[in-house]
């Protein structure tokens, strides 16, 4: 109505100044009026697509697949908590296809799949059957400019620095994300960073999801790290916390643990889920417990339990609990220099740092049950040390991890957890929890069959599978039986 309004005004005055005897004058008039009408009208137009094309995305694909995996709620929960940021956010629950998949990569600032994978590649859907599985690819011999081949899709197709350069965070969510393939399939951190995604988060080694739509194993990891972000935290410190809350929870990791993060921003670790913008880069160096200087804290609650979370100037956060223990405890890493301690000397900063900081923490009651090399970030050299307390000889209710940075000696993560079962005897043994297992996950050769102590005595009983994903994707299943009553507890898969 408007633009017609200003046409209408500008013919009545044109064709009164023809009758005039300034017509030549009156004419250049209407014609300046009608070139800043038409600037005006296309500096909408362009200030309309901006907004448009300014809009921040959210892509997460997740499904319920044949073999049971279902990572439905993975990715349900990190769609509802971007949208609650403001992010115009989809989730597609019923898997997307690879052109689908490779797609949302150029429109999102967040992208996220969850689901089957291997190094270098990623399932996004079920195909008629496995050589038709929908697969999106680090890199491949697929033949440009498309880079598809059926229904494979590379993030070859991505244009260096301009289809992805405003993607602040993609989730690959599946076993061995982090790893290389330089025959074939590449490297999806490696390729994140070479086309400007700000940050990758991928997995060194098995991870598990329930087979069923429940908060469990990677379930409940997502929904936990989600809720971080919601709160602000940045990336490193939500997937700290939440590996945290899932040891508290299950008694295990699940292969959480094992997160990467890496990507063309210099600290991808500092992405925080902005719709404004990516998270700006905090300057940081190691830091004990002891030397930091609390700036900021937020009470929260997790399983029904209050805590304390802290976060310093320096870059370490950490929270405590009602009576004032360390819970979880995360500080940056260094990236270069020599390494300056063996694994000997790095058990004992791990046993040092426990000792004063965890009350109900003693070296001389507790087992180490896990250490290995273990890295989160480009450069990192870490320990990881993990103790257990024991009930009778059997792994028990309390966990305490540290990890260790080999070149400064400090601790940069740290996690302590206890439950109170009301029983921890046994009345099950390994035969018949295997037999109850095996009912319970059909085909496959025994891995191991381990008892231990959380919430209450339990096996965990591995199978590797045989049939349809072999070759392409790992097949594991675990199965965890009561160890009181014979009951399967829970199903998990890799």
């Amino acid at each position: 109505m408007q633009g017609r309004g200003c046409a209408a005004r500008e013919a009545l005055e044109a064709r009164g100044s023809l009758s005039s005897s300034s017509s030549l004058a009156g004419l250049r008039l209407v014609a300046a009026r009608r070139v800043i009408v038409s600037l005006a009208v296309a500096m909408g137009v362009v200030l309309l697509l901006a907004g448009d094309a300014a809009a921040w995305e959210s892509r997460t694909i997740g499904r319920h697949f044949n073999d049971g995996l279902d990572t439905r709620l993975s990715a349900q929960r990190v769609a509802e908590a971007t949208r609650a940021l403001g992010y115009n956010s989809h989730s597609y629950l019923a898997g997307r296809s690879a052109k689908g998949a490779r797609d949302d990569g150029r429109i999102s600032q967040v992208l996220g799949l969850f689901g089957h994978s291997n190094t270098g590649i990623f399932q996004t859907n079920e195909g008629a059957n496995d050589a038709l599985d929908e697969i999106v690819a680090a890199e491949g011999a697929l033949e440009p400019p498309i880079f598809c081949s059926g229904t494979i899709c590379s993030w070859q197709s991505y244009l260096l620095s301009l289809d992805t350069d405003d993607l602040e965070v993609a989730i690959l969510a599946g076993c061995y994300t982090a790893g290389n393939d330089p025959s074939y399939w590449g490297s999806f951190p490696r390729k994140g960073r070479a086309i400007g995604m700000d940050a990758t988060v991928s997995f060194a080694g098995l991870v598990s999801y329930p087979t069923t739509n429940v908060s469990a194993y990677g379930n409940y990891f997502w929904e936990r790290w989600a809720s971080y972000m919601q709160l602000g935290n940045t990336l490193g410190e939500a997937l700290a916390k939440s590996r945290s809350d899932l040891v508290a929870a299950e008694g295990e990791a699940s292969g959480w643990d094992r997160y990467f993060i890496y990507g063309a921003r210099s600290d991808p670790q500092n992405v925080r889920l902005k719709p404004a913008g990516p998270g700006q880069p905090n300057g940081y160096r190691p830091l004990s417990l002891a030397a930091a200087a609390s700036t900021s804290e937020q009470p929260v609650r997790v399983g029904g339990q209050s805590y304390l979370d802290r976060r310093t100037k320096d870059g370490v956060s950490y929270r405590l609990d009602r009576r004032g223990d360390l819970v979880t405890f995360a500080a940056p890493a260094s990236s270069r220099g020599p390494i300056a301690l063996s694994d000997g000397q790095a058990q004992q900063a791990a046993e040092r740092f426990a000792d004063d900081r965890v009350s109900w923490f003693s070296a001389r009651e507790f087992v180490l049950t896990d250490r290995g090399r273990v890295r989160h970030g480009e450069g990192e050299s870490l320990t990881s040390f993990t103790w257990r307390r024991t009930v009778g000889g059997i792994p028990g209710p309390a966990i305490v991890t540290t990890e260790v940075d080999r070149r400064t000696g400090r601790v940069v993560y740290a996690s302590a957890n206890r439950v109170r079962p009301r029983v921890t005897s046994f009345r099950i043994g390994r035969s018949r929890a295997i037999a109850t297992a095996r009912r319970a996950s059909g085909a496959g050769s025994l891995v191991s069959a381990k008892r231990d102590v959380w919430r209450r005595p339990r096996w965990t009983v591995t199978f590797k599978q045989r049939g349809s994903s072999e070759g392409r994707f790992p097949n594991v299943r675990e199965v965890v039986v009561d160890g009181r009553t014979g009951r399967v507890a829970s199903v998990g898969k890799t």
